[in-house]
């Protein structure tokens, strides 16, 4: 699992909302009127406390998931959907410097990057020599494709942290599911009921 597949879940306003649950869930889940509340659901035959818990727990893994999101992805993969779209919206504007400082980065990064970037270059200087018409034109070309390679080589950056990140939304999606589902089963339990 890439950065881009997590981007989606990672940019919502939803998930972003749910970074609030770790610190004002506790005080909501455990508030005495919400308990009374819950009191009273005893006689809807519902389990609200139990199903507090699992809303609580699911937010709190989705919000610690989006946290660890917005602190561990690469800012490029966020701010982009896509190689392409980055490539579009940011090579233009690319200093020499930042050019350079993007090859550096290819070069000590992670083996696939590494080997990429010395084929890219390789793949270059032994292409012959172009007429100063084309010379522009072949730096373009060298340029979006590191461009590319510097995109893919972030989008596949901190294993583990993508790792923990889609367990995390996995687990709060899961527990968030759980009290929707219980209710659905018990409701259609009533009606099924009435109707036979």
């Amino acid at each position: 699992m890439k950065w881009s597949h997590i981007r989606a879940l990672g940019n919502s306003p939803l998930a972003k909302l749910t970074t609030a649950t770790p610190f004002v869930g506790y005080i909501i889940l455990f508030n005495e009127n919400i308990k009374d509340y819950a009191k009273l659901s005893n006689d809807l035959h519902l389990d609200l406390n139990e199903s507090l818990l699992y809303v609580y727990f699911g937010l709190f893994f989705v919000g610690v998931a989006s946290i660890l999101y917005g602190l561990l992805a690469p800012l490029e993969v966020k701010k982009y959907s896509s190689a392409v779209e980055y490539i579009s919206r940011d090579e233009p504007h690319l200093s020499v410097f930042q050019r350079a400082e993007i090859a550096q980065k290819l070069k000590t990064g992670d083996e696939v990057a590494r080997s990429s970037f010395t084929d890219l270059h390789d793949w270059n200087n032994n292409r012959p020599s172009p007429d100063i018409n084309d010379s522009s034109k072949r730096g373009d070309e060298v340029c979006r494709a590191s461009l590319q390679l510097y995109f893919e080589m972030l989008d596949r950056s901190r294993r583990y942290a993508r790792l923990i990140i889609a367990a995390f939304y996995a687990i709060g999606f899961s527990a968030l599911c759980v009290p929707a589902l219980r209710a659905f089963f018990k409701v259609s339990a009533v009606l099924l009921k009435t109707i036979f």
